[in-house]
């Protein structure tokens, strides 16, 4: 016998409707249906009927909780639940929304007893998307593990929520979640979910329990709950339509049965539940116990017909423990096994992510490998063999790790979303004005290189690379973009380090953007630096170690000498300079200057300096030496028996030094040849006798350095 009222409620296609007055359920069935066009009344003491792009549907409101109440007499003020007759199935149908919001939160719906206890319900995830409990006489059922659910809104995506910019439901049944729940006056209750979604995969999952003699089997309330509390996510929030409760009085005759399920002789778990005569009852595998997992035996029926005589109505499965089993990845070179990640995986489970590095360390050394796909993750499963990922050894590489073990400053999180597309299965959140940074690094010249996202649809991200001393950030001019919705890598080449410090990656955004997320830093060495500091005249003597290019080297200009008077020194800019050279260098007063090492290796033509990059010189009887001295900028005579200083260049000539400091000139480099010649000409006109570096006398057409009888030197 079947009881038939129905009543429709709705709202205006294109309205949102609200309300706070209660009209409880006071008969079977009942429909509600929110997309028809009738008077948009509900039963549900609070909520929102909203229509969106596609579809109408009634929420509860952002952080909200709805209540529609069972009430079968006319008593004012006073509720009394539906009881269920003797033999009766009532039926709840309903179609679901599930959207997606970035934030935890979601909604349950949950028809509850007069005690309070849910007879059935469930709970929806909007941020992971999933089905995270089904509940059947206030318990999660038994074996239950999350599933992803979501709706769709089209033929190759999910849904988000109601309007049309954020994806919205699509109004095709199939498309979205059909939830079924039967229970019977015996307490025996199935739950279904069935949704053809082409996002998440087709769904059709039941579970069923009995439950204990002690829940009554009455209806006292339907409650439909919102747990998302962030503002804007109201409308992609767990919403409800063609809401259907039916009763019928069955006919047939039910016989209970029982299942055990047995491991070590113990009955650990037991199932009870109602059936018509010859109905087959197959028996779950495997089961999960306390968080165990278990399969059958070999060989163990699996399914009973239920009988007419219950006590021959029950299953004993006997079972043993899932098999569990270490998968791994591995990073290699050659035969080399350079780190391993693994991960338990237990028999019969989903496969699940095992997440690998950009790159290692080993020992000392580096070694990198590429993204295959923009993935950082293999897919491993049970019955998965280890896999090997190949790494190539980058003997230029000083530093790398993955942001989430990098140093911080401010306020910045660790996300895991899209893991499989993070090296290490993480990315560090850097909000503005916020910054990873790396460890100390030693003088030098660098390239770094940044993997990261923006996840903001509307604006670019805008970040710098500055040094960190351990105290101040010092911009170094080096900046770069993260476009609108963009994931890629960024290199950021010849970044000169002078003095030790830290390299920091720092969100310089005009506006807060929060979806920023840094994945990994690797930094190559490309290049050395030798440091300068300039005295307080403005000048420094020094000898290379290694050849130096001062072009690029701002405030900073590198000379040789290239002749001597009485009064003067003739220095001639140069800008690549070859190891173990001596020169004089010109800059800020204080100031050390950091010049990256090059590859000149031709000796500078006519430069008069002496000088060691390793040892000192001490001053010998019978030679003019003059030194750079830091107060005047002038070359000064050194008495013998003093040492200069390994790495200070110094003029040695034959004959005694006379009293009188040489200033230091330049010669134009438009004059250079003109000055050098000139000087030289008018010198050897006066002179009678020349020398070459070894004292012997040579004519004034010898080529090479000569030094005449006054003392001068010259370049021929």
């Amino acid at each position: 016998m079947k009881k038939l009222i129905t009543l429709f409620i709705t709202c205006l296609l294109g309205t949102i409707a609200s309300w706070a007055e209660t009209g409880d359920i006071t008969a079977l069935p009942y429909t509600l249906n929110y997309a028809s066009s009738d008077d948009p009344t509900t039963p549900f003491d609070k909520g929102t009927v909203a229509t969106g792009t596609n579809v109408t549907a009634f929420y509860p409101g952002r952080n909200n909780t709805a209540t529609a109440y069972f009430d079968t007499d006319d008593v004012a003020d006073e509720r009394t639940p539906y009881t269920l007759s003797t033999n009766e199935v009532v039926t709840l149908s309903f179609t679901a929304y599930h959207g997606w919001w970035a934030y935890a939160g979601g909604g349950t719906i949950s028809f509850v007893n007069s005690d309070g206890t849910v007879l059935a319900g469930y709970t929806y995830n909007n941020n992971s998307t999933q089905v995270t409990d089904v509940t059947i006489g206030g318990s999660t059922v038994s074996d239950f593990t999350a599933f992803g659910c979501q709706s769709a809104f089209n033929a190759s995506g999910s849904a988000n929520g109601f309007t049309g910019s954020n994806k919205p439901y699509l109004a095709a049944e199939a498309s979205n979640p059909k939830i079924t729940i039967t229970i019977t006056q015996t307490g025996y209750v199935t739950f279904s979910i069935k949704v053809t979604n082409p996002k998440s995969g087709n769904v059709d999952r039941t579970f069923s329990a009995q439950m204990p003699s002690t829940v009554k089997t009455d209806l006292a309330k339907i409650t439909f709950a919102s747990t998302d509390s962030r503002s804007g996510g109201e409308d992609r929030s767990f919403a409800i339509n063609n809401l259907s409760i039916t009763s019928e009085i069955s006919q047939a005759t039910y016989y209970g049965y029982t299942i055990n399920y047995l491991y070590d002789e113990n009955t650990i778990k037991s199932v009870q539940g109602q059936a018509e005569a010859g109905t087959v009852i197959s028996a779950a595998n495997p089961v999960t116990v306390d968080n165990v997992k278990y399969y059958a035996v070999d060989g163990a029926t699996l399914s009973l017909t239920v009988g007419t005589t219950e006590s021959a109505n029950v299953l004993s499965v006997n079972l043993r423990e899932a098999g569990k089993k270490t998968v791994s990845v591995n990073a290699v070179a050659g035969s080399e096994v350079l780190q391993t990640w693994s991960g338990e995986r237990i028999e019969g489970n989903d496969a699940a992510n095992i997440y690998f590095n950009r790159a290692v360390k080993y020992g000392d050394d580096y070694y990198t490998t590429p993204r295959t796909g923009s993935y950082f993750a293999k897919s491993m499963s049970y019955t998965s063999s280890d896999v090997n990922v190949d790494y190539t050894h980058d003997e230029s590489i000083v530093y790398y790790a993955e942001t989430e073990n990098m140093n911080i400053s401010g306020d910045v999180s660790i996300v895991g979303a899209n893991a499989e597309r993070a090296s290490g299965g993480n990315w560090r959140r850097v909000g503005k004005s916020t910054s990873v940074y790396t460890d100390q690094l030693t003088p030098g010249v660098y390239k770094i290189e940044i993997y990261g996202r923006n996840q903001s649809s509307s604006a670019d991200a805008e970040l710098s690379l500055q040094t960190y001393d351990g105290s101040t950030f010092t911009d170094t001019e080096k900046t770069f973009t993260l476009g609108k919705a963009a994931t890629g890598e960024v290199t950021i080449e010849n970044v000169e380090l002078g003095n030790a410090a830290s390299f920091a990656i720092v969100n310089t955004s005009a506006d807060y953007v929060s979806n920023i997320s840094l994945d990994y830093v690797i930094v190559y060495k490309t290049g050395d630096v030798e440091q300068i500091t300039i005295t307080a005249s403005g000048y420094a003597s020094y000898v290379t170690t290694n050849a130096l290019d001062f072009s690029d080297v701002d405030g900073l200009t590198a000379y040789q000498a290239v002749n001597k008077d009485d009064e003067k020194v003739m220095l001639e800019k140069v800008t690549e300079v070859p190891a173990e050279t001596p020169i004089i260098v010109k800059g800020t007063a204080g100031e050390t200057y950091s010049i990256p090492v090059g590859t000149c290796n031709t000796e500078l033509t006519g430069n008069i300096l002496n000088g060691s990059s390793t040892t000192g010189y001490t001053v010998e009887d019978g030679y003019a030496v003059y030194a750079l001295r830091a107060s005047t900028g002038k070359m000064h005579p050194v008495n013998a028996g003093v040492t200069i200083p390994a790495k200070k260049a110094y003029l040695k000539l034959s004959g005694v030094n006379n009293a009188k400091a040489l200033t230091l000139c330049f010669v134009e480099e438009e004059e250079e040849a003109t000055a050098i010649a000139t000087a030289t000409a008018d010198t050897q006109e006066k002179a009678a006798k020349f020398f070459n570096a070894a004292g012997q006398q040579v004519s004034k057409n010898y080529n090479g350095m000569v030094i005449d009888e006054n003392g001068n030197k010259y370049i021929k």
